[in-house]
C-alpha cells in the first residue's frame, strides 16, 4: 500500500515529510509490518510504501491520517476474501435441550482468523457422539432442511453457494442424558472428537432432559432399554422355560423412550 501527501487535485507533494497514522475504522485486527494497528510512518518526499494485512473478511476500510497538520484523511476501502478453511463452528444452543423439542444450532465455516468462509461449499457429517449409541450404531438425534439427510448413523449436510458458509437446522435432540451432550461436525465421516483427520467443530456442552409422560415400555430378559431411537430397545428376548417364573422390566417414558 502506497501513502501520499497530495494537493485538492491529487498530486503528489514531494516536500511533505510528516507523520502518518495508519489504521483501519471496520478492521482493528489488521496489521501493517506485522504489528497492530493503528501504526504509525513518516513520509519521504511526500510517500510511504508499507506492507498490510487484513483478518477480518468483506468490505475493509484502510485510513490515513496526517499527525502533523489537520488536512483531509485519506481513506481506501477494499474487499477481503476470506481465508482458507480451517474449522467448523456451532452455535445458538442453549445449555438444555428438552427432549423433542426442536432447536435451531447454526453452523458455521471458520477461515483461520475466525472470519465466516463465505465462499465455502461442501458435504459435512453431523452427529451427537455423546448421546448417539454404537454396536449397533443408531442416531439419537434428528437434523431437518433443505440438502440434509440421514447416512448410516450421521447426518450428511450440503453448504452450496447459496449458503454463504452458514447454515441454520431445525434439531431434534431424542435422548435425554445428564452429562454434557454435544453436536460434532466433520469433513470425514469417520472422525470422532477424539480421533480426526479433517477438519471439524464441536459445540458447547448441554443437557438433554425428558418431556412428559406418554407410554410403557415392556423388557423382557435379554433385552435393553435405547432411549432416544425409534423403537426404543435392542436385543431380542431370551427364550423361557415353561412354568417358570422370570423378570420383566416395565418402564413409563416419553415419546421417545427416556
Amino acid at each position: 500500500i502506497k501513502v501520499y501527501a497530495a494537493d485538492m487535485w491529487g498530486n503528489r507533494i514531494t516536500t511533505i515529510n510528516n507523520v502518518v497514522e495508519i489504521s483501519s475504522t471496520t478492521d482493528t485486527h489488521a496489521k501493517v509490518y506485522g504489528q497492530t494497528v493503528p501504526q504509525f510512518v513518516t513520509l519521504s518526499a511526500g510517500a510511504w510504501t508499507f506492507n498490510f494485512t487484513f483478518e477480518t473478511s468483506g468490505n475493509q476500510n484502510i485510513r490515513a491520517r496526517d499527525m502533523n497538520t489537520s488536512v483531509n484523511n485519506g481513506n481506501a476501502t477494499i474487499y477481503v476474501y476470506p481465508a482458507s478453511l480451517a474449522s467448523f463452528e456451532i452455535s445458538n444452543l442453549s445449555s438444555i435441550q428438552s427432549a423433542g423439542q426442536s432447536a435451531a444450532p447454526i453452523i458455521r465455516a471458520i477461515d483461520e482468523f475466525g472470519n465466516v468462509k463465505t465462499d465455502y461449499e461442501g458435504l459435512v457429517y453431523i452427529s451427537s457422539p455423546y448421546t448417539d449409541w454404537s454396536v449397533p450404531n443408531e442416531t439419537t438425534i434428528e437434523l431437518t432442511g433443505t440438502n440434509t439427510g440421514l447416512y448410516q448413523q450421521k447426518w450428511a449436510v450440503t453448504f452450496t453457494a447459496a449458503n454463504s458458509g452458514s447454515r441454520q437446522l431445525t434439531t431434534y435432540f431424542y435422548r435425554a442424558v445428564t452429562w454434557q451432550a454435544k453436536l460434532f461436525v466433520s469433513e470425514n465421516f469417520e472422525d470422532t472428537p477424539d480421533s480426526y483427520s479433517g477438519l471439524v467443530g464441536i459445540s458447547s456442552g448441554f443437557t438433554v432432559s425428558p418431556w412428559t409422560a406418554a407410554k410403557l415400555q415392556v423388557l423382557a430378559p435379554g433385552m435393553e432399554a435405547r432411549p432416544g431411537t425409534a423403537d426404543g430397545e435392542n436385543n431380542s428376548p431370551n427364550g423361557q422355560a415353561k412354568s417358570q417364573e422370570f423378570t420383566v422390566t416395565i418402564n413409563i417414558t416419553d415419546n421417545w423412550w427416556n
